[in-house]
């Protein structure tokens, strides 16, 4: 599993390397600056530009969201496209924890790891909301 001793690029790729089909990690500030990156292979993915994206559609998620009234907060968002699954996690109402697998990877633990990871990153003095 995940060490939580381990520094921030460190667990991004002890996420990437136990996911099956896990090819890029990074933790962003919702401006879409990357805090840290981990990219397991090259690929047809553009990490600089699926962080672009992402930053976006969580930017608009957390507005959508808030629009819909008494439903909750936003938590997660997931792309899916014919070979690549992006899932988006909030750690903080300003960071937030992507993952990028293939389209046959383990969905599953992909949510499972990343949700784990966005937990321990909230206990860090870094991500603490202020």
């Amino acid at each position: 599993m995940l060490d939580v001793n381990a520094n921030e690029s460190e667990l991004l790729k002890q996420l990437v390397e136990q996911v099956e089909g896990a090819v890029y990690a990074s933790i962003l500030s919702n401006d879409g600056l990357p805090i840290a990156t981990y990219v397991k292979e090259v690929s047809e993915l553009n990490p600089e530009a699926s962080a672009a994206e992402l930053t976006n559609m969580v930017n608009h998620g957390l507005v959508a969201v808030e629009n819909f009234g008494q439903i909750g907060s936003f938590q997660e968002i997931m792309l899916i496209s014919k070979r690549m699954i992006h899932l988006a996690r909030l750690v903080t109402p300003r960071i937030f924890l992507i993952l990028s697998i293939t389209s046959d990877g383990n969905l599953g633990m992909a949510r499972l790891l990343q949700r784990k990871l966005a937990s321990i990153l909230k206990e860090r003095p870094l991500f603490s909301e202020s």
